[in-house]
């Protein structure tokens, strides 16, 4: 139960996190828009690159400067940045407190690492310590691998590409669905498990107790 209202609390922060940031997102385009007295032929790709890579430090750099005003959140980012050889070893990515790729990672890899120890235990009745920890484990592999790195990257391109902001707070939601969706998936196949390892026991116990009981009635007879 507990661990259902941390979840639940995670995927809070990350649709509150989601809103704020579509908001900001949304008004600097106006902030940032195109100059519409310029030649549409002096615009190249190049430039809207730069001019959304500034948009983006520019927002990153403020989203930073309002959250550090926070002591407690300042404290955090002090202390995380200390220990960033951990971010590194865990999820395969340095930190950083503005960083939405780096938001997205540890969402991903909790899932991943939770719904793995919770379908080891399920199929194989190991302990919730163990369970988890080789959970972590496999999660840990997939984030040094970059598998966590190669999906969200691709999935951040996805979500920022349109330019209107109701269309990407759309693809943020789709985004947000799929993350529940494979967090259920998890707990669907655990239950599953579970039942047929449940079902397969009795199946072996039942058929344990019919060969005692034949053995309890030939040396009966044989008396």
């Amino acid at each position: 139960m507990k661990r259902g209202r941390n979840i639940n609390l995670l995927f809070g922060l990350f649709a509150i996190f989601l809103i704020l940031s579509n908001l900001a997102v949304a008004q600097s385009d106006i902030l940032w828009g195109v100059d519409s007295n310029l030649n549409p032929q002096d615009i190249s790709t190049d430039s809207i690159k730069e001019k959304g890579q500034e948009k983006w430090d520019y927002l990153q750099k403020e989203w930073k400067n309002i959250l550090l005003k926070n002591n407690i959140i300042a404290k955090l980012d002090s202390f995380f940045t200390k220990i960033n050889i951990l971010f590194v070893i865990l999820l395969g990515e340095d930190y950083s407190l503005t960083s939405f790729k780096l938001f997205l990672i540890v969402i991903l890899w909790i899932i991943i690492a939770i719904g793995i120890g919770n379908l080891l235990k399920a199929r194989f009745g190991l302990s919730i310590i163990v369970s988890y920890l080789i959970g972590i484990g496999l999660s840990v592999i997939l984030a040094q691998l970059r598998i966590y790195s190669l999906v969200i990257t691709a999935t951040l391109k996805i979500a920022f590409a349109p330019e209107l902001w109701w269309v990407r707070l759309i693809i943020w939601g789709v985004i947000f669905f799929v993350l529940i969706l494979i967090s259920y998936v998890f707990k669907i196949l655990s239950g599953y498990l579970k039942k047929d390892r449940e079902k397969q026991i009795k199946s072996e116990t039942n058929h344990l107790r019919n060969v005692l009981d034949s053995f309890m009635r030939g040396s009966e007879l044989k008396r």
